[in-house]
């Protein structure tokens, strides 16, 4: 993950309510890019062949994200205060990126790799390390039903990070896409090629968001 967006989120373990400040963020990106990819699935009209080929090879209900992200946020904000079907606020920064992301995506869909790449393997390696802090952290998520005790609350605060695959079992899905992705790049043109490795995602945005979040006094969060 991202060199930058690992320093903002090791600072949002001060406090819970900046962790899921900060994965709302990440919650409205993947979802964005999620969206939008199911939709162009759905609609090969809109799509050049050989990149709707390439969305095909690539697609794995395993590797999605923002359900996982809902779980988490659903526990730690209260079904009260998160709504998963609900946009981000248009007017605020979150609500510009997401628009900026689907609008690009849908001029050029092939940039859809470029998301996919980052965001996906940035899990299987940042992210690891991420977890591996958080579950550190003692007593860092708050015990509320359905949890009963410190574990569990872990467990419904990190959904982000699990695949839904056997333990020790996630390097066969990080290799299933790899490869996966290795055989689609031959199949673009230089053009596409170039845009995929020069494309700015979303990483910046998130990073300024966390940092943003993060330079807050966790008093000035609500519970």
């Amino acid at each position: 993950m991202n060199h930058l967006i690992v320093q903002r989120f090791i600072l949002g373990l001060r406090d819970y309510r900046l962790y899921r400040e900060g994965i709302l963020s990440f919650y409205h990106v993947y979802s964005a890019f999620e969206r939008t990819w199911a939709y162009l699935l759905a609609n090969p009209n809109l799509v050049e062949p050989h990149i709707y080929a390439a969305l095909q090879a690539l697609s794995d209900p395993r590797l999605t994200r923002a359900p996982a992200i809902a779980l988490d946020l659903t526990y730690l904000y209260g079904s009260d205060q998160f709504d998963p079907a609900a946009p981000a606020d248009p007017n605020s920064v979150r609500g510009e990126y997401v628009a900026h992301i689907e609008r690009t995506l849908r001029e050029k869909p092939h940039l859809l790799l470029a998301y996919a790449h980052n965001y996906y393997m940035a899990l299987f390696a940042g992210g690891k390390m991420l977890l591996r802090q958080i579950l550190m952290t003692k007593a860092f998520f708050p015990i509320k039903s359905p949890a009963s005790d410190s574990d569990e609350a872990k467990a419904f605060s990190t959904n982000m990070f699990v695949f839904p695959m056997d333990t020790g079992k996630e390097e066969q899905l990080r290799t299933k896409f790899k490869a996966a992705m290795e055989l689609v790049e031959e199949s673009l043109n230089e053009e596409e090629k170039t845009g995929l490795f020069t494309y700015p995602v979303a990483s910046t945005f998130v990073a300024d968001q966390l940092a943003q979040k993060s330079s807050r006094s966790p008093g000035s969060f609500t519970k």
